[in-house]
């Protein structure tokens, strides 16, 4: 499985230590980060999401923290690239500037208090409302960490192996990831997640002491689930055909912009996408009880949809089809969709 991985990842991410849950993938990478660099500062996006254990809990800030006690200490936000809702770009024809990264790091400067250990982030926030990132935003942020010495870490459990199109999202933006998590796709409805990183990396941290077990991670089952998803999304090249689907479903969800007011913007990659909803385009009012009811009602049609989006919003319709989604099943669940829209605007008149 292993070796699976090296194939499909770049230099220099070779070495791969397998665990149970993506949250414990993302604990052991801040675990690394700091035996690697002797620092313990985590830089993480206002609009991440990386699990509910105690230690990665500290950098979500799509989810709210109220009744769970202090976060971990040295736990920095910096402004994420939420083009449509950013004060600054947002109001900009060409959207994001990357003006927020620079003041955004410009402040985390003056709050480390020693060598900061990673920036951890998602090349698309998932539970935050499927928002993407700039193109060349990734690379801003790479050369950010470089800089200060720090590792640069991908979490990748909801968007890699075909998920956005690609075998991993980072891909057509030409970084480099220090270390990147895997989950959910990989063991293909059984729990294994995975952390990679570069041998060198690997070699220093073990030098230093590190250690981590899981107790079920390497057993038969969930090993040989892993690598026989890698070896069908490799085999059918499912990363291609979600590609394709998906801007075919993308273009869909783009037509029924033009038919219903409640569409703010139709975003994401592959079968990955967000439909953020709103009262008024002009001012961009959150739809968040629509919203709800949508979701409600398109699963009471038969379209199974998920509501995501940062803290008090909930405003998103999210749609992630299997990856066998036929054109015909795409068809039928954009007229579920527009259906349910229509129902939604129907009673927020009446």
């Amino acid at each position: 499985l292993a070796e699976q991985l090296a194939s499909l990842l770049p230099e220099p991410l070779k070495m791969s230590l397998f665990l149970s849950t993506g949250s414990e993938a993302n604990e052991v990478a801040l675990s690394i980060a700091k035996k690697f660099t002797g620092g313990f500062d985590i830089a993480c996006f206002h609009t991440t999401y990386h699990g509910r254990t105690a230690g990665v809990r500290s950098l979500n800030r799509a989810i709210d923290h109220i009744g769970y006690g202090p976060m971990l200490p040295g736990s920095h936000t910096l402004w994420g690239p939420y083009a449509y809702r950013c004060a600054m770009c947002g109001k900009l024809p060409s959207g994001c500037s990357g003006e927020c990264l620079d003041m955004s790091f410009e402040m985390f400067d003056k709050a480390v208090v020693g060598p900061p250990a990673a920036l951890v982030m998602e090349p698309i926030f998932n539970a935050a409302g499927v928002i993407e990132c700039p193109p060349g935003f990734l690379k801003r942020v790479q050369e950010k960490c470089r800089e200060r010495g720090m590792l640069f870490v991908l979490d990748e459990e909801a968007t890699a192996l075909g998920r956005v199109g690609s075998m991993f999202a980072f891909e057509p933006e030409g970084v480099r990831p220090d270390i990147i998590t895997l989950g959910k796709t990989l063991g293909g409805g059984i729990p294994i997640s995975a952390l990679t990183t570069s041998r060198e990396i690997w070699e220093r941290v073990r030098a230093r002491g590190f250690f981590h077990s899981s107790t079920h991670a390497y057993d038969p089952l969930p090993v040989l689930a892993a690598s026989t998803s890698l070896r069908i999304l490799e085999e059918e090249r499912l990363p291609e055909q979600v590609a394709e689907k998906g801007r075919y479903l993308k273009e869909g969800l783009r037509g029924l912009a033009d038919e219903h007011e409640l569409i703010g913007e139709v975003r994401g990659r592959g079968f990955l996408i967000g439909v953020e909803l709103v009262r008024d385009r002009h001012t961009r009012e959150p739809a968040t009880a629509e919203c709800e009811f949508v979701v409600r009602e398109c699963v009471r049609r038969g379209l199974i949809v998920a509501h995501s989006g940062m803290v008090g919003l909930r405003n998103t319709v999210k749609l992630a089809p299997p990856f066998v989604a036929t054109r015909e099943e795409i068809d039928r669940a954009l007229e579920i969709f527009s259906a349910s829209l229509k129902v939604a605007a129907q009673r927020r008149r009446s």
